[in-house]
């Protein structure tokens, strides 16, 4: 997906001034940078959500922050002033490629897995992948769910139930045994759809 593609489905997004905001990816070609710094796919990828004053109508200015995907280097970028079609002019890094992201929920009881579920920001997946865990507990509440995950940082162990940051999973409950699992994908067209492994490496499907 090229960046004028990004650019104008997150400014008709946030055009309907809506309750959640877009993610996307920008990869910038190893070109844009110096010579011999041999940057991985994900040291030069960047994270941006529609929620820019870009993006947004009625709202004066034109900045675009980015944070890098590694998650260590650039934590908030002004990419705006990089972006050839934006501001970075012929000088600019050069867009290798763009994808909008969604997160999906992977739901298995016992050895059956049930339709995948799709949301287009992590908060919102976490939130379902809990809320589905207090529905088959039956006897703990979402918020104390929610709350305990929130305290521990999403690594909670209890009896027959646990979490990490992105699964979930419950024992013996009245209906088998349960597993949760979020996924991160990439949407580069509706032909090209690719997931990220575990360790953020990219399995593409199409």
């Amino acid at each position: 997906m090229k960046y004028r593609e990004i650019y104008n489905l997150f400014c008709e997004h946030e055009r309907n001034s809506p309750k959640h905001h877009l993610t996307a990816y920008i990869t910038f070609a190893p070109e844009s940078f110096a010579p011999g710094s041999n940057y991985t796919e994900r040291e030069r990828t960047y994270v941006v959500s529609s929620d820019n004053k870009a993006f947004r109508p009625r709202i004066s200015g034109f900045s675009i922050f980015g944070s890098c995907l590694d998650g260590k280097s650039d934590p908030c970028v002004r990419l705006d002033q990089y972006i050839p079609d934006a501001y970075g002019g012929k000088d600019g890094w050069i867009v290798e490629d763009c994808c909008l992201v969604g997160w999906l929920l992977f739901s298995v009881n016992e050895r059956d897995l049930l339709q995948p579920e799709l949301y287009y920001r992590r908060e919102n997946a976490v939130e379902a992948m809990l809320r589905k865990l207090s529905e088959t507990r039956d006897d703990e509440s979402y918020e104390d769910i929610k709350a305990l995950f929130d305290k521990e940082q999403g690594e909670v162990e209890e009896d027959g139930w646990g979490t990490t940051c992105d699964s979930a999973w419950l024992n013996d409950s009245r209906t088998g045994n349960w597993d949760w699992t979020i996924r991160i994908i990439r949407i580069y067209s509706p032909l090209h759809i690719a997931m990220d492994d575990i360790d953020g490496e990219v399995q593409d499907h199409v």
